[in-house]
């Protein structure tokens, strides 16, 4: 029941109709029983120093952020979180009586949803792309401790600012290649343990597509994640499991561990990461 007490939290984004963001979150408050809500603000990056302002007004309790908002809302903050900071990137504001601070749960979102049996200090581990998501899961990759990263993109130069960026930060082996050179993406792929997607190849009116153009070049015992949840399978993750990979990832499972690390910042509380799964996984079923 929506009382006096109601804490509540959201999103900040535009556009913000299409989010799982508030499935996620109200279904994690109903299941811990906690007295919060969770709503999608359509907010216009002009409006967002008025936006964040109203974080405080109204005593909300914090919000996410999209793209271009995560970098825009950096200096209307309080306090940055040091990853938050190596990143450029805010995707998580927390309300401390007032004090906004920032913090960028997305690399973190990846990290955690990876495999106890994976095993970073000793794995190659091949990125597609450079954009913000990279940017944000390659930083946290380099801060674990990944033995060495391969960025892959089609525009090379953003891929060597990225690897320059992670490599000072966190000193990290970075190596760059483009996917056009298709011997030696093959090669690197099948030498790593861990293959990500962080374009946006496989979803909207790119559905057919995958970063990956050799089929064969996937192990079975590699760990296969794709940042799309939009469709749930998509053709890469087809792509690895013709390829007998058995750890394949999609893009809700990192969704979940974002949220659930941006529920605990808010609530001090561990999400029930299971039971969102399963409920966001009948939603997207039900609308596919």
């Amino acid at each position: 029941m929506i009382d006096a007490q109601t804490k509540l939290f959201g999103l900040l984004a535009h556009p913000s109709g299409h989010s799982l963001s508030p499935a996620m979150h109200n279904h994690a408050f109903a299941q811990l029983g906690l007295n919060a809500r969770y709503l999608a603000f359509d907010v216009l990056p002009e409006n967002l120093a008025a936006a964040v302002a109203g974080l405080r007004a109204l005593n909300i309790g914090g919000v996410n952020l999209s793209m271009p908002l995560k970098e825009a809302v950096l200096p209307l903050l309080d306090e940055l979180d040091p990853l938050a900071r190596l990143a450029g990137s805010v995707n998580t504001i927390v309300n401390r009586n007032g004090r906004l601070c920032g913090y960028t749960t997305d690399g973190l979102g990846v990290v955690q949803a990876l495999p106890a049996r994976l095993d970073l200090a000793t794995s190659r581990v091949v990125l597609f792309g450079a954009g913000g998501a990279a940017r944000s899961t390659a930083l946290a990759l380099g801060q674990k401790g990944v033995a060495e990263l391969v960025v892959i993109n089609r525009h090379r130069a953003a891929a060597e600012a990225l690897a320059a960026h992670v490599h000072a930060a966190t000193g990290c082996s970075v190596v760059v290649e483009e996917p056009t050179a298709h011997q030696a993406v093959t090669a690197l792929v099948q030498a790593s343990q861990l293959v990500i997607n962080a374009t946006s190849l496989g979803m909207g009116a790119q559905a057919a597509l995958s970063p990956l153009a050799d089929d064969q070049a996937l192990r079975p015992e590699q760990v296969v994640l794709d940042m799309v949840y939009a469709p749930l399978q998509t053709r890469f993750l087809h792509q690895a499991a013709a390829a007998g990979v058995q750890t394949r990832l999609n893009g809700l499972a990192l969704l979940v561990a974002q949220g659930a690390a941006a529920f605990k910042l808010w609530t001090g509380q561990s999400m029930p990461t299971a039971a969102v799964t399963a409920h966001l996984t009948q939603l997207l079923t039900e609308n596919a």
